[in-house]
């Protein structure tokens, strides 16, 4: 893979608003449950699986985009994590926004109290979200990948100091409303 040149103004806002849609994207389930739970509504809109289902599957796929994106990754058939570099030549990885940054995610505190939880949520983006498979995902997983959103989240805010925090849906979640169904 050849060395790509650090990202000009252009990229860096474009990278800055792809991280707030994906992060706002991986959180949507969470917030619609938060809402949920909040108002105590079983005619809630955010009750129901039309929202609910769909919203859970693409938080497996943009927390993983995301880890990538923080230069991280899932060792093949085990349960560790490792530096990630980008598989195309056009990837863009965290250091190609901020190329003085000595210090990576994957070695981060949080990173490391929490790699079975990241680990989990890559597995079910890898398997149960990519394509069928004959592995159900395990309760456990599902779990963990509520805590690993929380984490990706973290570090999202932390290693992209650049990102408005306004626009972080769940970041304003006290101010949502709940929806009501007909």
């Amino acid at each position: 893979m050849t060395t790509l040149s650090p990202l000009n103004n252009t990229q860096r806002q474009q990278c800055i608003k792809d991280a707030t849609f994906r992060l706002n994207c991986m959180l949507t389930w969470d917030l619609f449950v938060y809402i949920k739970d909040k108002y105590k509504n079983e005619r809630s809109a955010y009750a129901t699986g039309h929202l609910l289902d769909p919203a859970l599957e693409i938080s497996a796929v943009f927390g993983r985009q995301l880890l990538e994106f923080l230069k991280i990754k899932k060792t093949k058939n085990e349960d560790g994590l490792v530096d990630y570099s980008g598989h195309e030549n056009d990837d863009v990885t965290i250091d190609l926004l901020y190329p003085s940054m000595t210090s990576f995610p994957l070695q981060d505190a949080l990173t490391v109290a929490n790699k079975i939880h990241l680990v989990r949520l890559i597995k079910v983006a890898n398997k149960a979200t990519a394509h069928f498979t004959r592995t159900p995902t395990k309760d456990e997983e599902f779990e963990s990948m509520k805590i690993a959103r929380m984490v990706i989240h973290e570090l999202i805010l932390k290693y992209i100091p650049d990102i408005d925090k306004n626009e972080i849906r769940w970041t304003q979640k006290d101010y949502y409303t709940d929806a009501i169904m007909q």
